[in-house]
């Protein structure tokens, strides 16, 4: 493994050189309360982001799933300051039962998947036999947090029952923004764009905007189930608000 760019080796917690010269290295490392990921030159350690990408690990996505015979998935949320954006990390690999550990000489891709999520991503591939994965400091960080999605409304969102519904997206061919405010301007962030005839489930109401609950993958459907009418929404679909003139209920 070469240059780390983290405090300690005991913050490190996901690593791997890029294919095909491995040049580049993706590094996520435990910094106090929170994680942080970056791209660096493997030799130097010169970083590619002004900003390091930015995970809040008491409310931004993070799964591990091991399937037999399928591997191992590992998906962590980070917030790019830069670009003002979510930034998910996706990495597939061969789960070695006997060792309960990554089989490092397998099959494995990772891919940086930005919030255009119907938009076609540039895939960056792991080397073989240079990942490091040790989630032991992020699970400390996530011991005691609900379900979330990849990204998230700044405002709470109290589902009801006048309001809940499930919505069809008439939108122009740029799509339509899901914001992270239902009063956005210039510099709210943007989660994610739907498109024309998506379908998505709407859970509160605020002014001119709806807040919208998205699988975005990580689950099958977003209910709403009784217990969670009135109270604050945290998952584990993502959340975010759209404006309604461009959603058509339909159920």
């Amino acid at each position: 493994m070469a240059l780390a760019v983290c405090n300690s080796a005991n913050d490190m917690i996901f690593q791997c050189a890029t294919a095909p010269d491995a040049i580049e290295q993706i590094t996520v490392c435990r910094d106090g309360e929170s994680a942080s990921l970056n791209l660096h030159n493997r030799t130097t350690g010169e970083t590619y982001y002004d900003i390091p990408l930015t995970m809040n690990p008491s409310r931004d996505y993070f799964v591990e799933s091991v399937v037999e015979g399928e591997g191992i998935s590992i998906e962590m949320g980070f917030w790019d300051a830069d670009r003002d954006a979510a930034t998910i990390l996706q990495f597939h690999a061969t789960w070695d039962e006997q060792a309960e550990d990554i089989l490092t000489d397998g099959p494995m891709d990772m891919w940086l998947q930005g919030a255009g999520w119907h938009q076609t991503v540039e895939q960056l591939l792991c080397l073989p036999e240079t990942v490091l994965y040790a989630p032991d400091p992020l699970f400390e960080l996530t011991l005691d947090r609900g379900s979330v999605g990849h990204f998230y409304s700044v405002e709470n969102i109290l589902p009801q029952p006048s309001f809940v519904g499930r919505a069809r997206v008439s939108a122009p061919p740029e799509g339509i923004p899901v914001y992270a405010s239902s009063e956005p301007n210039a510099s709210t962030a943007r989660w994610a764009q739907l498109y024309d005839n998506d379908v998505v489930e709407v859970i509160d109401r605020n002014g001119e905007f709806k807040a919208v609950a998205l699988t975005e993958g990580v689950v099958s459907e977003c209910v709403i189930r009784p217990e969670d009418l009135f109270q604050p929404y945290t998952g584990p679909c993502s959340t975010g608000w759209v404006d309604q003139r461009y959603l058509e209920i339909i159920q």
